[in-house]
């Protein structure tokens, strides 16, 4: 369970952080709104309501007291080399260059740091300007699929 929870926690944290960094504003109302829907995902998973954070305030201080015993496992290890350079045709590997650098990008240091990897802070605005110009384009070029189409009529119907 508690393997269960940090998992959770780290994946609202990153979701929500990645969309604020390269998918537009969320209002924090929006964001504490999200975080409790995904208190649901966490019970699928066998985790308890009540053991989970359910607002952004909770999630962050469960990760800061989390970090503090935070290391770096040789299974960690090989899945950091996955993320980076998963298995793929070698004309591929450089577009997946773009998500991989967004990921360092909004890693914590103190994760940076646990795997070795470097960061050049000036290099942040690029790559969030790179990755918003990306995912506009995808918004263009690819249609969401169907569960996001049903979820945005449904909010715009709930709008109307």
């Amino acid at each position: 369970p508690e393997l269960l929870l940090w998992v959770h926690a780290v994946e609202v944290d990153s979701f929500l952080t990645a969309y604020r960094h390269y998918a537009g504003p969320v209002s924090d109302e929006d964001a504490d709104r999200y975080v409790l829907e995904m208190v649901r995902a966490a019970e699928l998973v066998g985790l308890t309501a009540g053991d989970v954070p359910a607002s952004v305030a909770e999630v962050r201080s469960y990760l800061v007291g989390a970090y503090r015993g935070l290391a770096l496992s040789p299974a960690a290890q090989d899945g950091v080399k996955y993320v980076l350079s998963p298995p793929m045709p070698l004309p591929a590997r450089p577009l997946w260059a773009i998500p991989a650098t967004a990921a360092v990008a909004i890693l914590p240091e103190r994760a940076r740091s646990l795997y070795g990897l470097k960061w050049w802070s000036p290099a942040t605005p690029l790559v969030r300007a790179s990755v918003f110009s990306v995912l506009r384009i995808l918004n263009l070029v690819v249609p969401p699929p169907a569960p996001v189409r049903l979820a945005m009529a449904r909010g715009r119907a709930a709008a109307a």
